[in-house]
């Protein structure tokens, strides 16, 4: 599955929340790739395909109002079986903002990314956030 429709808003929607920008089909997820969520909330867990990754990803711009937001530091290491980068995750809901620095880890093949990992500073902080939007509390 490559990413995005016809008008490309999942390929822009992949772009902010995971901080990859890539051209278009150079980058695809099909039903092996896997996003690992971390964490205590309920969001936290292990997502399978193409449109389960996607789907999770539009369910936290959601959350967000749109405003979550990976922002590149450094790239740590990007290799055709892998990228490793540095980076901030920002990101608000009414009565909270998320603001923490994070990497992201992808494990790619031919183009197809087969695992993505994401690590943040304050782990706590990062399930806060999503538990109080989850439960609707500020």
């Amino acid at each position: 599955m490559g990413i995005g429709g016809a008008d490309g808003s999942d390929r822009l929607l992949v772009s902010r929340v995971l901080g990859i920008s890539l051209p278009p089909r150079e980058l695809s997820f099909d039903e092996a790739s896997v996003l690992h969520f971390p964490g205590d909330s309920g969001l936290a867990g292990r997502y399978q395909g193409g449109d389960a990754i996607v789907g999770l990803l539009r369910h936290l711009a959601g959350l967000t109002d749109g405003t979550l937001e990976f922002t590149n530091v450094r790239v740590i290491a990007a290799a055709a079986s892998g990228l490793a980068m540095l980076g901030r995750l920002r990101g608000r809901r009414p009565g909270g903002w998320l603001d923490t620095v994070t990497v992201h880890l992808f494990k790619c093949d031919a183009g197809t990314v087969r695992e993505a990992w994401l690590f943040y500073h304050d782990q706590h902080d990062v399930d806060r956030f999503w538990e109080a939007r989850l439960n609707g509390h500020s």
